[in-house]
């Protein structure tokens, strides 16, 4: 139908009535038997709407104003048509027809075309360096969708499409209200953060490390978070909080270098004396150990506590521990109302017996040198005496006697300071072999004391 049969007026798009003429003459009086020949799909569903029999029909569509339904249809057409663009151009007469063709095609087929139309502009989305988010992905389609208000139920289904595409491929997080939609009860990250009393940066770690970020968050939008997980956060901080070395040491009553050598032993499974709790090594070893005590009011003569005892004598607190745990070593008991390692008394005899003949403790030999344990503790570690952390070879240390003396010792035997015996060992071109602030005492090598030093030095040497 080209012209009006009352006017013989051509007949176009132009004129906002579709369903008579200008001229005020209604085309469904015109009497058809089928559709002309040639007539697109587009055309033949709105002679459809138009009340012509032969004609295509789409449920989606029914009951929706004929120029909004026409304007969806064209847009639609549009989406399953173009890539990646993000403003839609202007097109001429016969762009908008084939377009509205392609719509009535996709929803006939509704939603299948229109979700593999989605999945061809949003695949590439990285590989094309565009902006992140839903612009980048979709481009004019969530622009246009967006912007505008759906006024018709396909507009409405399209959305409800394009979010669970986005949702699906990570582009937004799952609770996001893409389109103003409601959400259930959540909570932002923020709020979430102050919940914790953490850090913005520390409460999304945390977060994130029990799984509760949701996938396709970006960065500058704000992300849904479900109470039960922040719930279990709080829950996991606490528990990583009483993990932390500085923790154990308070609960043991001991130093946090003891709970290293501790936690490298009894958090292994090495130990072979099952005596962990799962998760909590630290309770289980001190169960274990409490178990093998009496509760005493005072501490024996002789005796010390477990700390203390392990550093006089010169073994580490590892090693005394597994000795109560195989019955090599037997507690005095625990003094009443201590709670950790540090109420634990032992026997400094008993704890002796446990040192081999051939070591000495660090107090020990700083005895022995006539050095302070500091600097004692710096020639172990520099690997000037051979030893480990709490015990030095006596063979090493009575080596290094023979070959150094500390300025103190010599101040001492001459009766005067040490300062004035580094002035005058400098004066005769003697340097100390070790000297602060690396160690903690001037240490000069006998040797060159007594081949070179003044006749009242020697004489202290």
């Amino acid at each position: 139908m080209e012209q009006c049969p009352s006017c013989d007026r051509q007949i176009g798009w132009d004129y906002g009535c579709l369903d008579q003429c200008r001229c005020g003459y209604p085309f469904w009086k015109i009497e058809a038997d089928q559709l002309p020949t040639g007539v697109g799909i587009a055309d033949q569903w709105i002679c459809g709407r138009l009340g012509l029999p032969g004609a295509r029909d789409l449920p989606l569509l029914k009951g929706e104003v004929l120029r909004d339904a026409i304007a969806i249809v064209e847009r639609i057409g549009w989406a399953v048509t173009l890539g990646y663009r993000s403003v839609r151009v202007r097109a001429s007469a016969a762009d908008k027809a084939r377009a509205r063709d392609a719509g009535v095609d996709a929803l006939e087929d509704w939603p299948n075309r229109f979700s593999r139309a989605l999945d061809r502009v949003a695949t590439n989305r990285l590989a094309e360096d565009r902006p992140s988010g839903l612009i980048g992905s979709y481009g004019w389609i969530y622009s246009e969708l967006a912007d505008e208000a759906p006024r018709t139920a396909v507009s409405r289904q399209m959305r409800k499409v394009l979010r669970e595409h986005a949702v699906r491929h990570q582009i937004v997080a799952a609770d996001e209200p893409v389109f103003g939609e409601a959400v259930p009860r959540t909570i932002c990250m923020t709020v979430a953060a102050g919940l914790l009393g953490m850090g913005y940066d520390g409460a999304r770690a945390l977060m994130d490390g029990i799984g509760a970020i949701p996938a396709g968050v970006r960065t500058g939008v704000a992300f849904p978070l479900l109470p039960d997980d922040v719930s279990r956060a709080l829950v996991r901080k606490a528990a990583s909080k009483a993990a932390t070395g500085r923790a154990i040491a308070a609960r043991l009553g001991i130093g946090r270098r003891q709970v290293m050598m501790l936690k490298a032993m009894f958090d292994t499974g090495d130990d072979g004396l099952a005596i962990r709790d799962p998760g909590d090594w630290a309770s289980g070893l001190m169960a274990a150990i409490k178990a093998k005590c009496e509760i005493i009011e005072t501490q024996p003569s002789g005796a010390a506590r477990l700390p203390i005892a392990s550093k006089c004598v010169g073994i580490p607190t590892v090693e005394v521990c597994q000795a109560i745990l195989s019955g090599q070593l037997t507690p005095l008991g625990i003094l009443r109302g201590w709670p950790n390692l540090g109420g634990v008394v032992l026997s400094i005899a008993e704890v002796s017996a446990l040192r081999p003949q051939h070591c000495l403790s660090v107090e020990q030999a700083a005895r022995a040198l006539g050095l302070h344990p500091d600097s004692v503790r710096y020639l172990r570690r520099s690997g000037v005496i051979a030893g480990d952390q709490a015990r030095l070879l006596a063979t090493a240390v009575h080596t290094f006697g023979q070959n150094y003396v500390a300025a103190s010792a010599l101040a001492a035997a001459d009766g005067t300071s040490s300062r004035a015996i580094c002035r005058r060992l400098a004066a005769a071109s003697i340097m100390p072999s070790f000297q602060p602030p690396e160690c903690r005492q001037f240490i000069f090598s006998r040797k060159a004391v007594t081949n070179r030093g003044r006749r009242d030095v020697i004489r202290a040497v």
